[in-house]
Order: C-alpha cells, then structure tokens, then sequence
C-alpha cells in the first residue's frame, strides 16, 4: 500500500511539477495484466483522437487489430494514458471528478459484512448465505408488475440514477454521491405494495402477499471513504457470498469495473437527510459500468481510463492499489 505522509510535503505535491508519483504506483501491481474486455481498432482510434494521446501498442495487439479481432489492453498501458493527461496530483483528482459526470450511466453496489447484516440475511427465503447490497446506484426494487418469466423476482431498475466523485485530498478522502436504492429491509410483499402506493393484492383462500422481499427505498446516497483505510483492484473476480439479483451484474463489475475494500469505521454513510454513520465491519464497494451498443465506442475505453485514475488517485491520498482481480 502506498501511504503517502499528510505533511507539508504532500500538500506542496498536489500543485507541484511532474510528480515521481506513477512509476511508484505502477510497481506494487502486474502492470502486465490485461483488461477482461477486448476493445477494438475503432474504439482505440475514436478514443486516441478525441483525446489527443497514443496508446503504444505491442506487436501481439497491433497483429490482432490488424487482422479484425480485438485485443485486451495491459493495465500499464492504460495507466501511462492516466500520466500523460494527468501530469500533476491536483488535475488527477479533477479528471476523478469530471470523469465520473460525463460517464454516466455509472453503477454502484455497497455491501457491508458484520453480525447484523449477516443474521438479517437468514430471513430471507433463499440464499440466505448470500449478501444482498446495503446500498445500490441506480435504484432496483421489487414491483409486482415487473414479474415475468425472464424476471420470475419482479426486479424493476431504474433508468434515472446518477452518480458523482469529489476527492477531498488534503483530508485523504474519497465521496460518492448518486441517486439509488438504500435496503430498508426484508418485508412481506402486501407491506411493500403499500409502500410503493399499491392496492393490495387477495387471491381467493389466501390473505395477500406474505413472503418477504428485499425492499429498497429511493433514496439520496453520500459514501465518504477515507482512503488511507481502504484498498483499490481493478476488474474485481466476483465474490460468491454476494446476491448480485437486486444490483448491477457481476460480469459488468469484472469486466469494467473496480472494487474498494473498507473495515472498521473507514466508510460513512449519509442517507437523504438522515445524519452521517459510520458503516461496522467490512465494507466493499463495487463500481462499474455496461458498455452501451448505442454511443461513441471511445466511451468504453475512456470509462477503463477513468477507473484506473479512481486506482491511482485512491493511492495517492493512502489507499490501494492492490493486486488485479485480487
């Protein structure tokens, strides 16, 4: 873990010149390890172009593109592209920040592992050795009317979630902000449906809908890390004590996508107008985002880009990075 001293010293650093910063990053990880998701030629020239930087190409991925495949990128290839736009500690934690408003839609699933949580997950009726999110970006719920043969759980997921970053360096920590689903609990679905503004549902010989579902409110969400406390990898391995049914796909957050591994009281949490809590136990944060078919292929590789400035910007303020798919 790179810790960097609070002194005067790491304040001169953020308005400093080129810094000595990346190659010490790049040491503690396999800079050799490959992206899970292949990018092709158009999406590697869109991306050079519109950004005005080089991605210096081995002869393995300058064959595969020239042949009509795609090709992986190394995870030092893409931090080098961090380092030329970034040349300085302060326009790091900026390019952070801007990133994460103009790559919307941006995912984010909060899990927390202590006694409470883990006792709460006994009432529920399957997988009850599986983690549901404490908090999700954007916002997914159970509604009846969702229920379909492919969506046997009725899992409706928003459309309208946001999310953004602001770095407070000199206090080594890391915000997120977004719109999303705070777990209110498991609840019968009768209470749901009240809930969510529903009439109740009665089917002749029973008395509503008594099993409990995962219940989610909209809700406005403020995570705070403090860096120094918390460890950053890259493309993520899922982890099999999650129930990934009510939150973003474990694919997206493999391939494209980070996780942040809190303890003790490194997380505060602020939901809507409630005041600010300190998060027990384990705390992993996973961020990610699906490409989308429709948009700028650029966008998908400026995403990889941004996720590997998150890495280092983490590492510069005490944080991570540890090894990839770790």
């Amino acid at each position: 873990m790179a810790n960097l001293p609070r002194s005067k010293g790491f304040v001169q650093r953020l308005t400093g010149q080129t810094p000595p910063w990346p190659r010490s990053i790049a040491r503690e990880r396999d800079d050799k390890t490959s992206t899970k998701y292949a990018f092709d030629l158009e999406e590697i020239e869109r991306f050079q172009t519109k950004m005005g930087v080089r991605i210096d190409l081995d002869r393995e991925q300058v064959a595969a593109l020239e042949d009509g495949s795609r090709t992986t990128l190394q995870i030092g290839q893409i931090g080098e592209i961090v380092r030329s736009l970034c040349t300085t500690p302060k326009s790091l934690f900026r390019f952070v920040e801007s990133g994460a408003a103009e790559l919307q839609p941006i995912s984010l699933s909060l899990f927390v592992l202590n006694e409470d949580t883990w006792r709460l997950m006994q009432k529920k009726k399957d997988h009850k050795t599986n983690m549901l999110p404490m908090l999700t970006v954007p916002w997914f719920r159970w509604e009846p009317a969702a229920k379909t043969k492919m969506n046997p759980l009725g899992i409706r997921r928003d459309t309208h979630g946001t999310f953004g970053v602001s770095m407070l360096e000199d206090k080594s920590r890391i915000v997120f902000t977004g719109n999303g689903g705070d777990f209110a609990g498991l609840i019968e679905g009768r209470v749901v449906r009240r809930l969510i503004g529903l009439r109740p549902m009665f089917l002749p010989g029973t008395i509503g809908e008594r099993e409990k579902v995962p219940h989610y409110e909209s809700q406005l969400l403020r995570i705070t890390i403090d860096s120094s406390e918390s460890d950053c990898a890259l493309y993520p391995i899922p982890d099999k004590k999650f129930d990934f049914r009510f939150s973003e796909s474990p694919k997206v957050f493999h391939e494209h996508g980070l996780r942040i591994d809190c303890v003790n009281d490194s997380v505060h949490l602020q939901v809507g107008t409630r005041a600010e809590t300190a998060l027990r136990g384990e705390t992993k944060i996973l961020i990610g985002r699906s490409p989308i078919p429709a948009e700028n292929s650029a966008s998908t590789l400026a995403f990889h880009v941004w996720l590997s400035a998150v890495e280092q910007a983490m590492a510069l303020t005490g944080g991570g990075p540890k090894p990839v798919s770790s």
